[in-house]
């Protein structure tokens, strides 16, 4: 049976580029506000934010709290950060593993804290105290679903849950959560993470999953085991194409171009395949940067990549088996 009620959503992560000259520029001109605009004229629902660039002025709880205020901006859902302290990253380092981080804007994150600190705000610890604020500050208008990465801080898993009231927290699965709580199975995984800890499901990311551990067993990352079990406790799926910086980026632009067909082939339409059959995803998140949009068009205009952007959502509805939404309208 088709989800009538399936939200297909923007993420803010989207303005992010591996340029850092396009990132200034994006972070300047999408603000809160106006992101919500470009979301909504693309035909998305709302925007998942990432409380990352709060530093940068114009981005901060306040002014999203004035954006959704004025109806300029709709937030479905929030999503932790992931850039870290130094002291956070070796807190978050598995012994062995190594990292796959490796865009411009994770670098500077990660390995030049202060510059990382101005332009993308805060930490995994800081984006789950801000989550818990922007709750508050938008409460009225009711709490929202959020997803954390409990392997960035598991020392804070009980503040998140709570920041997210405990019906609303999700976790995005991978290998290191398996790794930290010490599970070799998928059922003992579900357990500590569902049971044990109190989340309340799963934000399945189609590009996170590839990330296998490179030492112990590989729990999520082998998809064909780890999809089917996790799916009917998954009501939020990341469509994760186009991304540059997840280790797979040929592979990864030609998913994109599929999605803007509404083809989903290879990795990608097996997992799609699998969480829709369950029937619990509510939300689809789009997360493709805008450059990767506007490469796979060969168009930089923002009609251009409004149009490209209506065409991945509609690609979702039709999937999911709804209606399309109208084409944007032009500026």
């Amino acid at each position: 049976m088709p989800n009538q009620n399936l939200e297909v959503v923007f993420s803010n992560q989207n303005i992010l580029d591996t340029d850092p000259r396009t990132n200034l520029g994006n972070l300047f001109r999408y603000t809160p506000g106006r992101l919500g605009e470009f979301a909504a004229a693309a035909g998305f629902d709302g925007v998942q934010w990432m409380p990352i660039f709060d530093m940068v002025p114009g981005h901060g709880i306040g002014a999203i709290k004035r954006a959704v205020d004025a109806r300029e901006l709709v937030v479905n859902s929030w999503h932790q950060g992931w850039r870290h302290t130094p002291r956070s990253r070796r807190q978050d380092r598995v012994p062995g593993e190594v990292s796959n981080r490796g865009s411009w804007a994770a670098r500077v994150a990660i390995n030049t804290p202060g510059v990382g600190r101005v332009v993308f705000g805060p930490t995994v610890m800081g984006s789950a105290r801000a989550i818990g604020k922007a709750q508050e500050e938008l409460a009225c208008s009711g709490t929202r679903d959020a997803v954390f990465y409990p392997h960035a801080n598991p020392q804070l898993d009980n503040k998140q849950i709570a920041a997210a009231q405990p019906d609303k927290a999700l976790i995005q699965p991978h290998d290191k959560e398996a790794r930290r709580v010490g599970a070799s199975t998928l059922g003992e995984f579900d357990h500590k993470m569902r049971i044990v800890r109190g989340y309340n499901g799963y934000a399945l990311d189609t590009g996170w999953v590839h990330h296998p551990s490179t030492i112990g067993p590989q729990v999520i990352s082998n998809i064909e085991a780890s999809v089917p079990y996790l799916a009917p406790y998954s009501p939020e799926v990341h469509l994760s194409v186009g991304r540059l910086d997840q280790g797979r980026s040929e592979a990864s632009m030609t998913e994109l171009r599929g999605a803007l067909n509404g083809n989903y082939a290879g990795d990608i339409g097996y997992m799609l395949g699998v969480v829709k059959e369950a029937g619990k995803v509510k939300r689809v998140v789009v997360e493709t940067p805008l450059s990767s949009v506007a490469r796979a068009i060969g168009d930089t205009s923002e009609r251009g990549l409004q149009i490209a952007y209506q065409d991945i959502g509609n690609g979702i509805r039709n999937y999911w088996g709804q209606g399309q939404q109208p084409e944007p309208k032009a500026a």
